[in-house]
């Protein structure tokens, strides 16, 4: 509790939110990252700047993490770049938990595909996974689904994305390709 206490109230100073608010925030980034009480602090500048850089609040992030931040982990993506996914999402109008789930659901149909969505995969020749078994990061999987699908028509790459993403997913993942790997770059490594 002590170590943690100066990146508490950082984070509570940062979006004006009450210090039990901060902490379950910042709880649940450390349990589903993985991370330990030292890295309260970070975890705050991380937040406070993608709530500065985006149309995300600290607290909108806070609900995100809950739905997002285990499997972001397991898929190897880090807090930096969940936090400028979330945030790029929330400047296309999905905040909050809708955010969360939405990020969840596009890295658990990178996870696990279905077999539709395996078959697009492989006609598209998509890889989310490097050669050792380990997740590609978001940027890269953004680049290489922007270059395999720059080809289609409109429609056809929207059926592609719908494919493998899903309804619910396919919204976040248009708003994460529009803004390109570029801008999720720029706000991961802002942190």
């Amino acid at each position: 509790i002590y170590e943690a206490m100066p990146g508490l109230l950082d984070l509570a100073a940062t979006d004006n939110i009450e210090l039990a608010n901060a902490a379950e925030i910042a709880s649940t980034a450390l349990r589903g990252f993985g991370l330990e009480a030292g890295d309260v602090g970070h975890i705050a500048d991380v937040l406070a700047r993608s709530a500065a850089d985006t149309n995300a609040s600290v607290e909108s992030m806070g609900y995100s993490f809950k739905y997002v931040a285990t499997v972001a982990e397991a898929a190897d993506i880090s807090l930096e770049e969940t936090a400028a996914a979330i945030g790029i999402l929330s400047d296309a109008g999905i905040k909050g938990t809708k955010s969360g789930t939405t990020l969840r659901s596009i890295i658990s149909r990178m996870i696990n595909p279905t077999e539709k969505a395996k078959e697009v995969m492989g006609e598209l020749g998509l890889e989310f996974y490097n050669t050792d078994g380990t997740m590609k990061s978001l940027s890269e999987i953004i680049t290489t689904v922007n270059e395999k699908t720059s080809g289609l028509t409109q429609e056809q790459r929207n059926q592609a994305l719908s494919t493998i993403y899903g309804q619910q997913a396919l919204t976040g993942m248009l708003a994460l390709l529009e803004a390109g790997p570029e801008k999720l770059d720029e706000l991961t490594n802002s942190y």
